[in-house]
Parts: structure tokens; C-alpha cells; sequence
């Protein structure tokens, strides 16, 4: 049967990934996943992190003039 990790989980796991004071085959065994996964789960969170700082009014703003671009094609 295969194990399933929750989100939470797979953050603890890349976490100490990402700290570099346990070697990845020690993590892996203390949380009894395989080392491979917690090499993806590190990049996984490397790729994330710009993401979480990023400005999310400005994305907001910019799709809402392209609708109101739109719109104003339409009319």
C-alpha cells in the first residue's frame, strides 16, 4: 500500500531539507520517506518560495484592465 503525505507534512520534510543540518538520507528515514522524494519536495519548495512573495495586486490589476480592454472592444 502506498503511504500518502499530507501538504504539511511534505513542508516539515522540505523544511529540513532546505535547513542543511541533516544529511537527506537521515531525514529520509526519520520520516520514513525515500531520499528521492525528499530531494522533490526540497525543489519543489525552492520553485515555490518566489511565488509567495510576489505582489499579488499588481497581477490582480493587470488582469482587470485586460477585461476592461475586452469589454471595451465588445461595445
Amino acid at each position: 500500500m502506498r503511504k500518502t503525505f499530507t501538504p504539511n507534512q511534505k513542508a516539515h520534510v522540505a523544511l529540513f531539507a532546505l535547513k542543511g543540518e541533516m544529511s537527506v538520507s537521515q531525514i529520509a528515514s526519520e520520516n520514513e520517506v525515500h531520499p528521492t522524494q525528499v530531494k522533490q519536495w526540497e525543489t519543489i519548495a525552492k520553485d515555490g518560495l518566489p511565488t509567495l512573495f510576489a505582489d499579488k495586486r499588481k497581477n490582480e490589476s493587470k488582469d482587470l484592465q485586460e477585461k476592461i480592454d475586452q469589454l471595451y472592444k465588445i461595445i
